[in-house]
């Protein structure tokens, strides 16, 4: 189907909302532009034409289309809601406030309002105004794992063993399209060279390995690690991370899923395993570390890092990530029959522009 200037604008308009029906968004952008070329001021054309931006990942066309709308319908929640979702992308966090704030005055029950105005609040330091956000959200959907795990952050709740996987899916979802720049520039991210660097001795010794790439995400270390790889493969929880690393053509197999779930039910043995920034969102690690100790052939490496706490145990912080006590996880790493080849103190990230302090291993399998 295609569509011109020449069909009346109730047709192209109906035309338009067919074709996002079947995802022809293109088609259907088309369609839209026809009717505004003839009714400038046909708000319904505008919304639908920045829905398909959006979905097609164009944020500053969707924003200007959205704001076209929005001039004519200033009390369309979903627009508000919408603006609200770009200007977030777009790192601009006082205008997604804004909109948000907007979108719970004409609806106070709005779940995802409340949710995404909690989860920016929280990353601005704004703590007290996230706890009221998410408990009206709480109030709202009460079973909802992910509101909890937040409210048991800002309360270091000592019972959160490890972030849910529906929480981990949606921040790195959303993540995606903008991680490795975020990661290598704002956060001054190096984990990757780190790792490289600490076993590059090991990597001498076989002329091949087969690695396993925990928490994979965009790519990052296996761009690094690919030289030395017999097969490299990547698992992760997030699907959009994943068709990030796949456009790179790094890995030689890519799975989505939970990474114990998927090695319980592997029967493949590598030879050296990373998972960077991956234990940081578990506490109890017992039942981590027997699982990669049976995915690991003989001599296998691991090698991962974790976030400082000097008290005994682990600790959940404000970040939704989990600190650990060094001294208990070597002895956990002894206890599950790892033999500890390296352990130091490192700086892991730049957050709120202050330093991370971490601590990076190498564990190898007897």
């Amino acid at each position: 189907m295609t569509v011109t200037a020449r069909l009346e604008p109730a047709k192209a308009f109906r035309a338009g909302c067919q074709l996002m029906q079947e995802s022809r968004l293109p088609e259907a952008m088309r369609a839209f532009l026809a009717v505004l070329d003839q009714r400038p001021d046909h708000a319904a054309s505008l919304v639908n034409l920045a829905t398909c931006h959006l979905q097609l990942g164009a944020i500053q066309p969707a924003k200007y289309y959205y704001r076209q709308a929005l001039d004519l319908t200033p009390h369309d929640p979903q627009i508000l809601f919408n603006l609200g979702v770009i200007y977030a992308q777009l790192g601009e966090t006082g205008e997604a406030v804004h909109y948000y704030q907007r979108t719970l005055s004409i609806h106070p029950d709005d779940f995802p309002a409340h949710y995404n105005l909690a989860l920016i609040l929280r990353e601005t330091g704004r703590i007290q105004d996230a706890v009221s956000h998410l408990l009206s959200a709480k109030n709202l959907q009460p079973d909802h794992q992910t509101v909890q795990y937040l409210l048991q952050t800002i309360a270091a709740d000592t019972n959160a063993s490890e972030a849910p996987k529906n929480y981990l899916t949606d921040l790195f979802d959303d993540y995606a399209d903008h991680y490795d720049d975020h990661l290598q520039k704002a956060l001054q991210y190096t984990l990757p060279e780190k790792m490289l660097q600490s076993i590059s001795a090991y990597l001498q010794t076989k002329p091949a390995y087969a690695i396993l790439d925990i928490g994979c995400g965009t790519g990052l270390c296996g761009a690094h690690f690919r030289p030395f790889a017999k097969t490299l493969t990547g698992i992760d929880l997030s699907e959009k991370m994943l068709s990030h690393a796949r456009s790179k053509n790094i890995y030689d197999a890519l799975v989505a899923g939970d990474f114990r779930e998927i090695l319980s039910d592997n029967t493949q043995k590598y030879d050296l395993i990373l998972a960077g920034d991956v234990l940081v969102y578990f506490g109890e690690l017992a039942e981590v570390f027997g699982i990669i100790f049976n995915a690991l052939s003989q001599q296998g490496i691991f090698v991962f890092n974790t976030e400082t706490h000097d008290e005994p145990g682990w600790k959940i912080k404000q970040s939704g990530r989990f600190g650990h006590n060094k001294q208990d996880l070597l002895m956990l790493a002894q206890k599950t029959g790892f033999e500890v080849l390296c352990d130091e103190n490192i700086t892991g990230r730049i957050q709120n522009d202050l330093p991370v302090a971490g601590n990076f291993y190498v564990f190898g399998k007897p």
